[in-house]
């Protein structure tokens, strides 16, 4: 015949610990989502005051989108005018593009600041995880 203890105070223990790491893992995943929408926002407004104007509804074509499945979450950024690519890779090799006549824009104008924050985002999502669990 067996002897066996259930320990009823481990399992409630247990079951506690259990119930918190849900939670921190629910804010981790919150924060992580705000964190990307925020770069992605940073991004668009960055490509917004460098997008070269003379080409009509370019500037106004520019989306933010974000989807969440059951195991991912996805930010895109982009312009919808379907001159967008030409205007945005094109540029340099002889086009008009080349040399927007607005100041301060210029062609890869999406590329340009999503470069600048590449080397950050891990860094900038763990900031607003630590912020948001404190």
């Amino acid at each position: 015949m067996k002897t066996a203890h259930t320990f009823p105070k481990v399992k409630s223990q247990l079951k506690s610990i259990s119930q918190n790491l849900e939670q921190y893992i629910s804010q981790i995943e919150k924060s992580t989502e705000e964190a990307l929408d925020e770069i992605a926002k940073d991004i668009m407004d960055k490509s917004l005051a460098i997008c070269p104007v003379e080409f009509g509804d370019l500037k106004e074509s520019n989306y933010v989108a974000s989807a969440k499945t059951s195991d991912s979450y996805t930010v895109e950024i982009g312009y919808t005018d379907p001159r967008a690519p030409n205007i945005h890779e094109n540029a340099g090799r002889e086009r008009p593009y080349e040399h927007p006549t607005t100041p301060g824009t210029h062609w890869q104008f999406l590329l340009t600041p999503a470069t600048e924050v590449e080397n950050d985002i891990a860094q900038i999502v763990a900031d607003k995880i630590k912020g948001d669990l404190r």
